[in-house]
């Protein structure tokens, strides 16, 4: 049930990627990852509110702008739409 590629000898990871999860699309990173590049952490908020984002927080690709959640020391992406602050 938990696929975690470092068991999988055919796939590998990229570097500092501890583990992947295909079913979840849940990774994590290794300690030295996150603080090497000082990953900040923000307390999360209840779902279907408005938060303040930081600039900073979002990846944007060509077509999606997501955030990155991290749950009991598993990262996801989660999709987020921009809107201007309610007045």
């Amino acid at each position: 049930m938990n696929l975690i590629a470092e068991e999988d000898e055919h796939e590998s990871l990229p570097e500092g990627i501890e583990s992947f999860n295909h079913e979840t699309e849940e990774f994590s990173l290794k300690p030295n990852v996150i603080k090497n590049f000082s990953i900040a952490f923000e307390l999360a908020v209840e779902a279907g509110t408005f938060i303040k984002i930081k600039p900073l927080s979002l990846v944007r690709s060509l077509d999606e702008t997501s955030i990155f959640i991290c749950e009991k020391g598993k990262f996801r992406s989660v999709k987020v739409k921009i809107e201007n602050a309610p007045t």
